[in-house]
């Protein structure tokens, strides 16, 4: 019995062990407006100080006159590698006066001390609709 509850012991420390030492998603930075109706100029969201994978989400909505001019959000960054990345997603009121877009998770690795950024522009003017967004960014640890 004793050996039986010493193997039993030595199992749950070692399964315990191997599940807190999986790697996490830990939220670093986002960022949720709504209600907005003019274009933002480039914002910094953060400045990585560490290599690694990082995880960008974003969300998009609209709403205005129908078929009206889409609102675009742009989020920039630099890659280990050196070259400038970027992520744009657009989205119009349509038939209904309403449009929303979301994009999952994309996988990124942005060079530490350069700023990840983000600005919102309009197809068209006057734009006449407002639009909401979030951004997420997430660190692998």
């Amino acid at each position: 019995m004793r050996r039986m509850i010493a193997v039993l012991t030595i199992c749950i420390s070692t399964c315990g062990l191997a599940v807190s030492q999986t790697p996490q998603w830990t939220v670093v930075q986002d960022v949720i407006l709504t209600q907005q109706k003019d274009n933002l100029p480039e914002v910094t969201i953060f400045t990585p100080t560490t290599p690694g994978l990082y995880r960008l989400s974003e969300y998009l909505s609209v709403s205005g006159p129908p078929n009206s001019n889409a609102w675009d959000v742009v989020v920039k960054w630099q890659d280990v590698t050196g070259l400038h990345q970027s992520e744009q997603i657009g989205i119009g009121a349509g038939d209904s006066g309403k449009g929303v877009i979301q994009l999952g998770a994309r996988i990124f690795a942005p060079k530490p001390g350069v700023p990840v950024t983000y600005y919102t522009f309009h197809g068209g003017d006057p734009p006449g609709s407002v639009y909401n967004f979030g951004i997420i960014i997430e660190q692998l640890r």
